[in-house]
């Protein structure tokens, strides 16, 4: 039995994924003291720290789907190198830095795994695992139901985000601008009905990307262009979304220096950082 653990595991994906627009590029792994660690290219904030910092704790519904094209793109690489993520969060996405600074990166590869052999391109197999991977506001129904995941729920966590991004909370969050959940059951009856209902004040594009998500079999391929011709028509134009996202970028920097612990704590330059640290067996 293999004993490798989660940073070990991200290290190897993310060394096979090969440091693809919006994934990020691995560059050391190995021991620091009783301790493993890795570094990566530092990254900005996560969006949950940009939607914390907007005045009105979402998102426009244009700034949503142009960083949703984004995503779907490295959805799109990472399913065509035979793995999915199984961790889609809005805390899992971060904006990059300097040259880099619009584009969005997904990161925590930690439970990532190959849904179909790379040679054979034969698909595991839709089983029952008993238990729910992911993180409970995000994870697809498959996932509360305890069943093995695929590469439509990778893609049902992402309309989730989205959702989120353009609303501020989801309806099985205790209330909006929290971050708690309600207990798996109530989240897995709600996320259920809210799937099948009719919600009018909500956007239709972002409707209609889960509803695609969901309505899929659970070997069948994503058609991720059928996705972007979805998103695209909300996007307007390309100037705008960049400035808007300077905007929220500079509204982000004057929320985190309001909010920083004067304790001679330095900040840090942008290059290279370690993180995710794991302590040695």
């Amino acid at each position: 039995m293999s004993h490798e653990t989660h940073l070990e595991h991200e290290y190897q994906v993310l060394s096979e994924l090969g440091g693809a627009a919006g994934l990020p590029r691995p560059i050391w792994f190995g021991r620091e003291g009783s301790y493993q660690a890795m570094v990566i290219d530092n990254l900005g904030p996560s969006l949950d720290g940009l939607l914390n910092a907007s005045p009105d704790g979402a998102l426009q519904l244009h700034h949503v789907a142009a960083l949703g094209l984004q995503m779907i793109t490295w959805l799109k690489y990472i399913h065509s190198h035979h793995f999915i993520h199984r961790d889609i969060k809005l805390q899992n996405m971060l904006m990059g830095l300097m040259e880099s600074k619009d584009t969005v990166f997904l990161i925590d590869f930690g439970i990532t795994k190959q849904y179909q052999h790379p040679s054979s391109h034969i698909h595991i197999p839709m089983e029952k695992t008993d238990e729910l991977v992911g993180t409970l506001a995000f994870a697809s129904l498959n996932s509360h139901l305890g069943l093995e995941l695929s590469q439509w729920d990778d893609l049902e966590a992402l309309a989730c985000t989205l959702l989120f991004l353009c609303n501020g909370s989801l309806l099985w969050l205790a209330s909006p601008g929290d971050r708690r959940c309600l207990p798996p059951s109530a989240i897995h009856k709600l996320k259920a009905a809210f799937i099948s209902g009719s919600h009018p004040k909500m956007p239709t594009e972002l409707l209609t990307f889960l509803s695609y998500a969901h309505s899929l079999s659970f070997m069948q391929k994503l058609n991720y262009e059928h996705l972007c011709t979805i998103l695209l028509p909300a996007t307007l134009s390309l100037t705008l979304v960049k400035r808007e996202m300077k905007n929220i970028l500079v509204m982000h920097a004057q929320h985190a220096s309001r909010d920083k612990d004067c304790d001679g704590c330095s900040e840090q330059a942008p290059g290279r950082i370690s993180m995710g640290v794991t302590p040695q067996r």
